[in-house]
């Protein structure tokens, strides 16, 4: 059995209207959204456009970079050092460093 026991605030919380007046001291009323200023509009416009602009020169660096990782592997570039000695001496070429 639980020393601990419910009490009836924390199960039934009061409702806001039972609520003391400081609590809504820090209250903030939202207005209506103000409208963009021209200076705003073009900043945003510049700033769309330099996102846009990185966005594709992300996606050429990372063709690029595919591109480049499957031309290691095809050549066998990306084998650890070990692992490529010990392929190379079991090999029919019967090659050792």
């Amino acid at each position: 059995m639980s020393n601990f026991t419910r009490t009836p605030h924390a199960v039934n919380p009061a409702p806001a209207r039972d609520w003391p007046a400081w609590t809504d001291e820090d209250v903030w009323e939202l207005g209506p959204d103000p409208e963009p200023s021209d200076d705003d509009r073009a900043w945003w416009a510049e700033e769309c456009e330099r996102v846009e602009e990185a966005e594709e020169a992300r996606d050429l660096e990372d063709r690029y970079q595919e591109g480049l990782a499957t031309d290691r592997l095809t050549r066998g570039y990306c084998l650890p050092p070990d692992v490529a000695e010990a392929l190379v001496a079991a090999s029919l070429i019967g090659h050792r460093p």
